[in-house]
């Protein structure tokens, strides 16, 4: 019945931990789920983030819009101006680019040879670095500043998504091209820094959330594998019990197949040792009776009603009709030495005292 207990509680335990397993794995896909959608999220957020920078086709629309074009950098003296600025407005307004389109582009027909776009006029001041341009995979035609080489001029695609700056054409007067440049930029800091900082801050609390719910679920993941190895314990410490309570009913049920025939044995040698004596006394008895061995001279009488048998145990056994019988009747005794004598009381006694 035991062991019937013990079976049920492991069946109960195992039914149980398979539940848990089922339950995680839901738990788990679920939360995988979750990441795919915040990754999602975070995947939007950068092709927001990269939308505030344009192609070179764009910029030139953007500058066009206002009623500029891509910056022209026709000399040196313009060219370190124009570094200067750049760098004062990333350090002023913390903003971050490494490539700025500039309005150059190559003509490809029939010249071969970069121009300026607001008058089609060829470079006549360049400030390229290394071996550009080197028209990699012939596919790089428009002109941008590169941050890592001081700004200094590479030829890319013109489909790269970089930043732009933009200014007034040669013709606008130089105090309205001055006032309306510095409230365009201004104005387009403002935005960018409010853009910027948006998205950085969506950014921060979708990176706080994905942390946290991240660290919620390592939790639960823990929990389930702490819960599931308890569990593992408790199931192994019933199996060693039960097999504990099966040895023990085995050993218990050889001990009495093996105890059953020895206490059986036990009890018939017990019963033939009693009844040995009582058989031995009968048999002496019908032998000296059969035979009618004389005692000191006298013969046994006959008739049986007339003899009484006293047995070697502590009791006499007397016939009923022997009860008020004379003493000097034929009697037989047992004595110590377990020999069988027939004759009168008073004859035994006699011989007993002399043999004393």
């Amino acid at each position: 019945m035991e062991t019937q207990k013990l079976q049920n509680e492991i069946k109960e335990l195992k039914e149980q931990e398979t539940k848990i397993k089922d339950q995680h794995e839901v738990k788990v896909q679920n939360e995988i789920t979750k990441q795919q959608i915040l990754q999602k999220e975070l995947e939007n957020l950068q092709k927001q983030l990269q939308k505030l920078k344009y192609s070179w086709f764009e910029g030139q629309i953007y500058c066009t819009q206002m009623n500029m074009t891509l910056v022209e950098i026709k000399t040196e003296a313009k060219s370190l101006e124009l570094y200067s600025l750049i760098e004062k407005a990333q350090e002023q307004n913390n903003i971050k680019g490494d490539f700025i389109w500039i309005g150059g582009i190559l003509n490809r027909f029939p010249t071969h040879r970069f121009v300026w776009l607001s008058t089609g006029e060829y470079f006549t001041y360049t400030n390229w670095y290394d071996n550009n341009p080197d028209f990699y995979n012939d596919n790089e035609f428009c002109v941008e500043l590169v941050m890592d080489e001081n700004w200094r001029w590479n030829d890319d695609s013109c489909i790269t998504r970089s930043g732009f700056i933009c200014e007034y054409k040669e013709d606008t007067k130089k105090e309205d091209h001055e006032t309306h440049k510095y409230q365009q930029v201004q104005k387009k800091l403002q935005e960018v820094d409010m853009q910027k900082l948006a998205i950085e801050k969506e950014l921060q609390q979708q990176k706080d959330l994905q942390q946290k719910q991240l660290q919620q679920s390592q939790e639960h993941v823990d929990n389930l594998i702490k819960e599931n190895e308890n569990l593992q314990n408790k199931i192994k410490k019933l199996e060693e019990n039960l097999e504990i309570e099966i040895k023990k009913q085995q050993n218990e049920s050889i001990l009495q197949k093996i105890k059953s025939p020895f206490e059986n044995s036990q009890l018939e040698n017990h019963i033939r040792e009693a009844l040995r004596p009582s058989n031995e006394l009968k048999d002496n008895s019908n032998q000296l009776i059969k035979n009618e061995i004389p005692i000191n001279g006298t013969k046994p009488i006959k008739n049986g009603k007339d003899r009484a048998i006293i047995s070697p145990g502590p009791h006499t056994t007397v016939p009923p009709n022997m009860a008020c019988k004379p003493y000097n009747q034929t009697t037989v005794r047992n004595f110590g030495d377990n020999s069988m004598k027939f004759g009168t009381y008073s004859s035994l006694q006699t011989s007993k005292n002399s043999e004393s």
